[in-house]
Formats: structure tokens, sequence, C-alpha cells
């Protein structure tokens, strides 16, 4: 994630539609790594892409998520994201500019999928030292178990995953 944010920052004076197509091919590819259930970066309206790009109260971006059978898709709403107050995945990183790991949460991508359980790993943008925006990923704690479970620091002992509010994650 953090490559996808400091690539985020390398292209930040491409004129805005090559921007979106280097964008849109970045947050694709990390979506189709193994383990990682959606990728995404979405900014702060006119502080990435030129101000006519997006409406004025919502947060362009790419956002990409697997579906049920595992194929990546492309979220529309990505593309002029309205993000909540209560989305710690960008809040966190956003606005106080460090790295965020978020606590195992629930989420259904697409309405008929089942929810899936998860953490979001997100990095904050930065043009000229400001924070312009959030790139991510998500996921999934089973994924996090399977890593976990081929951990033994010595014979006989296993490892666990505990999160910051002492949920057991893996």
């Amino acid at each position: 994630v953090r490559s996808i944010a400091r690539s985020l920052e390398g292209i930040a004076t491409m004129p805005d539609p090559e921007k979106r197509r280097v964008l849109d091919a970045m947050v694709r590819s990390a979506a189709k790594e193994e383990g990682v259930s959606a990728a995404y970066a979405n900014f702060e309206h006119g502080e990435f892409f030129g101000a006519s790009e997006g409406t004025p109260d919502r947060k362009p971006g790419a956002s990409y998520f697997k579906d049920g059978a595992g194929k990546v898709v492309v979220e529309p709403a990505g593309y002029d994201a309205s993000i909540d107050s209560s989305a710690g995945w960008y809040w966190t990183s956003l606005r106080e500019g460090r790295e965020c790991l978020v606590e195992p949460y629930r989420y259904v991508y697409l309405p008929g999928m089942d929810s899936i359980l998860m953490i979001s790993i997100t990095v904050p943008v930065r043009l000229g030292g400001a924070v312009v925006g959030v790139a991510g990923i998500d996921v999934t704690l089973e994924r996090l178990q399977k890593l976990t479970s081929t951990i033994q620091p010595t014979p006989g002992s296993y490892a666990i995953l505990v999160s910051n509010a002492a949920v057991r994650a893996a």
C-alpha cells in the first residue's frame, strides 16, 4: 500500500486523463493480488485531480473489489465516492496523516453478496507535504488466519494476531 501511495505522489503532475488511467491501472492491479479483497485510492476534491473532476462533496478516485466468484470488478461509486464520517479507513489516515490498520469489521461490497469480515490497511497520499487522499487495501480475516497459522516461532508454539482493541483477529 505504501508503494501505491508513493507512486500516486509521483504521477500528481500528469494531466487528469492520464492520471486517471494510471491510477485505475494501479488500483486494479493491487486488487488482483492474492489475499486482497479490495484496493482503492480516494482524494479530497480538487487536491489530486483538478476541480472539474468529480463532485465537490465527494472523493474522486478508483476502487476495485473481488466479487463472490473472485473476479475483480470496478466499484463505479469509487470514481466519485461519497465517504461518510464513520469510514475509519479514509478519515484516520487523512486527518492524522499516518498509516492505519482499521479494526476488524464486516462489509458487503454489493447487495446480495455475503458480508466479509476484514481489516483495512490505509496509507495517506501526500502532495507538497499535505495529505490529499488515502490509498488502501482490504484483507479478509480468513486470509490473515491462514497466514498466521503458518507461523511457529518455536516448536509447539503458535502465533495469534490481536487488534489494538484486543480483538483476536487471527
